[in-house]
């Protein structure tokens, strides 16, 4: 597409050298259309808005142009340019067979394509935009060419000609309606995967937010655990103290009371021995 703006530029600059009103008017069918090739390849919306509305006025100009020069065929081929983007008013005072044909031939060759290679060889919206301005266009035409009773024959043939193109619009249009839905279900299909995979992450997310929880969980119950145990340790060790002390005061008890019965038991016998003493003496 870039290949092509440069060579339309090219082409205008070519046009310029030359002094006439003829050329003049293909300077401006020139630069209009490296405009609508650039807008092909403009991918911001309001820049791509502008090339088009500069594209639709220099045909008009250039369309002006070859209107006052009488180049019937040179007007024709610019239509045929202008109805890409809208409809093209049909002039009473034009060659009406001969636009009539150069509309047909342009129309009749991209049925041909179609026929050949299918929809994907083209760009359906684009080409059914052109139909629904062409058609109606060289309806127009043969409007025209029916009032001279001399082209009964080319006008029968024009109206079977504009069936055979209205089918083909029909048949494009059901095609774009496919593909349209072609697109909404790989879109759908694109998103079911784009939310599959969020939930694959999410789940993962939550995956390592559960490992990290039960991580965590697992080492603070081992240093519960660590602590109960030394806790426990520590219970035992006095527990066992306690018990060693009670032990050595009861033995210490037993053993103060042994000591205080034979120390009473020793002074009852020394006080028996004493009486008997007394009473062994003479008076």
């Amino acid at each position: 597409m870039l290949q092509a703006v440069e060579a339309y530029w090219k082409a205008n600059e070519l046009f310029q050298k030359l002094d006439d009103e003829k050329y003049a008017a293909k300077v401006i069918t020139s630069q209009a259309k490296a405009v609508y090739a650039s807008s092909w390849i403009e991918t911001n919306p309001a820049k791509k808005r502008d090339l088009l509305n500069k594209w639709w006025n220099l045909n008009s100009n250039a369309l002006d142009s070859f209107e006052k020069i009488g180049d019937q065929l040179a007007i024709a081929a610019t239509c045929n340019d202008m109805m890409e983007g809208s409809a093209v008013p049909v002039g009473s005072d034009q060659v009406h067979a001969l636009h009539f044909r150069v509309h047909l031939e342009l129309a009749m060759g991209i049925l041909s394509t179609y026929q050949q290679k299918g929809p994907q060889s083209m760009d359906v919206r684009q080409t059914l935009v052109y139909l629904q301005q062409a058609i109606p266009h060289m309806q127009q035409h043969l409007q025209y060419m029916s009032m001279d009773p001399t082209r009964a024959d080319m006008v029968k043939e024009g109206m079977q000609a504009l069936n055979m193109l209205a089918q083909f619009a029909e048949a494009l249009n059901k095609a774009q309606e496919q593909l349209m839905e072609q697109q909404q279900q790989e879109q759908a299909a694109q998103q079911d995967m784009l939310m599959q995979a969020q939930q694959v992450l999410q789940d993962r997310e939550s995956m390592l937010k559960m490992q990290e929880i039960q991580k965590d969980y697992e080492v603070e119950m081992a240093k519960q655990n660590s602590l109960n145990q030394m806790r426990a340790q520590k219970t035992a060790v006095q527990m066992d103290i306690r018990r060693a002390q009670t032990a050595e005061n009861l033995a210490l008890s037993r053993e103060r009371q042994a000591a205080e019965i034979e120390l009473k038991q020793r002074e009852l016998e020394a006080k028996i021995a004493l009486e008997q003493r007394q009473r062994s003496q003479p008076e």
